[in-house]
């Protein structure tokens, strides 16, 4: 049989992060797993249901049985999840339960189905413009639904558990994809994170971080609403130059 390290990590990967995840719903009532939110303000079963939806959709994206049949990204996400969102708000917490394992379950076998080789190409697949199947199946099996638990977790009060995932999201992915594209976007979004929960020296070193491997995201920066706090500070415009 074939060596897959790389494989068997993700798939350890994703195991963890459903752990992780599972770890998060412990911390609320039965009560609040029961409640519905709005789009505005969802729940916690609106957000489980969010998560599994787009493991589930990424799934199928990844199976090679779609290859010649996978569908375009949307090109509007509010849309995408408006939709999302009234496709399973009436569905009771069990119902969303149910939905997240058959999602999870979804994503392990499309990513058992592939080879490491395909799972480490960038090229794999032209919907993932130059992002490798492994760096997807991360991002939406672990990156992305930490990400959102994080900032669940704010709104709660919860902080300090908060930026415990997000630290954790830049360590994990780190160990997917170590390339400079990825670290800098790694460090861009935790940078964003403090900048929305007014810890703007964390903000600015890990923008002093990113800046350098993604120059890309420079410009990006100067319109980012995620960084509006930090756009009167010395320390954020010294970041651009004089």
């Amino acid at each position: 049989m074939t060596d897959e390290p790389r494989k068997r990590a993700l798939l350890a990967l994703l195991e963890r992060g459903r752990r992780e995840e599972h770890a998060v719903w412990d911390l609320f009532t039965e009560a609040e797993k029961a409640a519905s939110g709005t789009f505005e303000h969802w729940g916690l079963k609106d957000l489980v249901a969010h998560i599994s939806e787009w493991k589930d959709r990424d799934a199928s994206r990844l199976d090679p049985a779609n290859q010649g049949m996978t569908s375009e990204e949307p090109t509007d996400f509010d849309q995408a999840n408006t939709g999302i969102f009234e496709a399973h708000r009436h569905k009771s917490w069990l119902q969303v339960v149910d939905f997240e394992a058959q999602a999870f379950s979804h994503l392990v076998s499309s990513v058992k189905a592939l080879s490491e080789v395909v799972l480490l190409d960038p090229q794999a697949y032209a919907w993932t413009e130059g992002r490798t199947p492994c760096w997807i199946a991360a991002f939406t099996g672990y990156s992305h639904p930490q990400d959102h638990l994080s900032r669940f977790l704010v709104e709660r009060g919860d902080l300090e558990t908060a930026e415990t995932i997000q630290l954790r999201i830049v360590d994990v992915m780190g160990s997917v994809d170590d390339s400079p594209r990825a670290k800098g976007a790694n460090l861009y979004n935790l940078a964003c994170f403090y900048a929305l929960n007014g810890m703007a020296d964390g903000a600015i070193h890990n923008l002093s971080l990113s800046f350098p491997l993604r120059p890309d995201l420079v410009d990006w920066s100067k319109k980012d609403s995620d960084l509006d706090s930090l756009r009167g500070m010395p320390a954020f415009q010294a970041l651009y130059g004089s």
